[in-house]
């Protein structure tokens, strides 16, 4: 590229490539588990920069640059996958094709920006926050789906922050973050105009204060134990709930020769959680994987929780494997669930709805197909949709049935997933997990960190089992009522709020996509009329 390009034209230089990596890196840094979750406030300020310095020509420069800086963010964030190649080592390229695919829908996102800001003259911050949106709603969806990287996460470990979620989701956050961003940087652009300086700071300053204000109001309404009742914000029915987490090592899960020490190990956890009297008592994700068709372990575990030595007996959520057609060319196998009834029975069954890409699901299979992927890949089927499983909870103020939400494991990062099912009627979310995988990283805390912004936005208790951690309860509003840490054995007790009336996102959805959209189309639509029509001379 010779020295009398216009900048406009460059792939990258070197000091856009370090502001842009700069940015990336801020990013990365404030999500958990690391405490800088406030910094993804200012995080974007260096790309904005870059963005800012030449808008022309457009969509192309704005890609370039967005790409670069989404990739690097991506890479650093999910360095983790890099633990799971003691199972595969396709997780290298796994993780290498993930970063630039998510990097290259933040790509999309800047571009339009830039586009939008050429034709309307009007600055990029203006308009990426809502460009931003439909990056994040693309990671909800497809055989690709993946919602690890959205900005609402990082501050999720900060419940303050994050009450709007209720009114808006995950969505409504990320575009607040991405929208303070944008006005931090055109503060720091007009610090030569003290006028402009001001008027932006002092938005700056309404934004930060209203989003606290909100946080602190609703954070009172729903404090204590259970939601306050009388004001119609919830109920003040609870059940008690004890979640197990056995923390049986990945590498064992399918050794034949541990099989009798891993089921001594989750009944004698299972007894002691038995001890202190709760309405329900779960296990992780997968820990008896058949379950269904192993006679001799379910009448074992029915007589744990029913059998004639305890006085009363108590529901079980177990997770684990569920076909059909076993054993037959056409036999479908789904990750499950299943509800074992005081009178033990399987009263209920849940399969997993969104299943984990490559691992559980071959992507696009109905492409691939030719290359006969399920030998080298997970080939789960999906269920039939968010439906709860129900106990019946017998305890002094409430006596009657519970339904139940129970997203396994990645499915409590898609909002759509509690949304289904709040639609159908749960009062209480039970997400079962097995995090084994990720070892000693960052995963198993963001994961878990994740949870909270799902009780948020449906104002909904959760209790979350997993097998080596973290295992733990979330209130209503955010808080961890408790957890474990990762890789130990325990059991862990909490009485736990019925969810009351659906919350605005619990009814609508993602609604701040299309009216933000539809608000853009006319800004934009206006501005380009005012730009052709002519002025009169002075």
């Amino acid at each position: 590229m010779s020295a009398g390009t216009p900048p406009g034209l460059r792939l990258l230089g070197r000091s856009e490539a370090a502001r842009l990596g700069t940015a990336a890196a801020l990013l990365a840094l404030s999500f958990p588990p690391l405490p800088f979750g406030p910094l993804c406030l200012v995080a974007l300020t260096p790309a904005l920069a870059v963005l800012d310095e030449d808008p022309r020509p457009g969509f192309r420069r704005g890609f370039l640059r967005g790409a670069f800086c989404g990739s690097i963010f991506y890479l650093i964030l999910l360095f983790w996958f890099w633990d799971l190649i003691r199972f595969t080592p396709l997780i290298v390229p796994s993780w290498f094709l993930t970063g630039l695919y998510q990097g290259s829908l933040v790509g999309l996102a800047a571009g339009s920006a830039q586009w939008l800001s050429v034709r309307s003259g009007r600055p990029v911050s203006l308009f990426l926050p809502f460009t931003w949106l439909g990056l994040e709603k693309v990671f909800q969806f497809g055989d690709l789906r993946f919602t690890w990287g959205v900005l609402a996460n990082a501050l999720a470990p900060h419940p303050l922050l994050i009450q709007t979620a209720e009114l808006w989701g995950a969505l409504g956050v990320s575009f607040l973050i991405v929208g303070f961003n944008g006005l931090a940087f055109e503060a720091w652009k007009a610090r030569a105009d003290p006028h402009r300086r001001t008027r932006r700071l002092a938005a700056l300053v309404a934004l930060a204060a209203a989003v606290l204000a909100y946080g602190l109001l609703r954070w009172t309404t729903y404090g204590g134990a259970a939601p306050m009742a009388g004001r119609g914000e919830g109920s003040d029915e609870t059940v008690r709930v004890a979640v197990v987490q056995p923390n049986i090592p990945q590498e064992a899960r399918d050794d034949p020769a541990r099989a009798d020490v891993e089921k001594a190990r989750l009944f004698e956890l299972s007894r002691k959680a038995l001890a202190q009297d709760p309405d329900l008592v779960v296990w992780p994700e997968t820990a008896a994987p058949w379950l269904r068709y192993d006679p001799d372990y379910r009448a074992d575990l029915i007589d744990l929780c029913c059998g004639v030595a305890r006085a009363t007996a108590t529901p079980f959520l177990v997770g684990g494997l569920d076909a059909e057609d076993a054993g037959t060319p056409e036999e479908r196998i789904y990750n499950a669930a299943f509800m074992i009834s005081a009178a033990g029975e399987i009263s209920g069954i849940y399969r997993k709805v969104l299943l984990v890409p490559m691992t559980e699901q071959v992507p696009y299979v109905s492409v691939l197909g030719v290359l006969k992927p399920e030998r080298w890949s997970g080939r789960f089927r999906s269920g039939a949709g968010f439906f709860p499983l129900t106990f019946t909870a017998r305890r002094p103020g409430f006596e009657g049935e519970v339904a139940v939400g129970v997203p396994i494991c990645y499915e409590i990062t898609f909002p759509q997933a509690l949304r289904g099912f709040r639609a159908h009627g749960a009062r209480l979310i039970v997400t079962i997990t097995n995090d084994a995988w990720f070892g000693r990283t960052p995963a198993p805390f963001q994961h878990f960190e994740q949870v909270r912004l799902r009780a948020v936005e449906n104002r909904i208790a959760v209790a979350r089992a997993a097998n080596t951690g973290v295992s733990g309860f979330v209130g209503p509003r955010g808080d961890v009522l408790a957890k474990t840490g990762i890789f130990e054995a325990g059991v862990m007790v909490a009485n736990l709020p019925l969810a009351g009336p659906p919350t605005p996102y619990a009814r609508w959805g993602d609604w701040i996509l299309p009216v933000s959209w539809l608000g853009l189309a006319l800004f934009v639509a206006v501005s380009s009329i005012r730009a052709r029509t002519p002025t009169d001379p002075p």
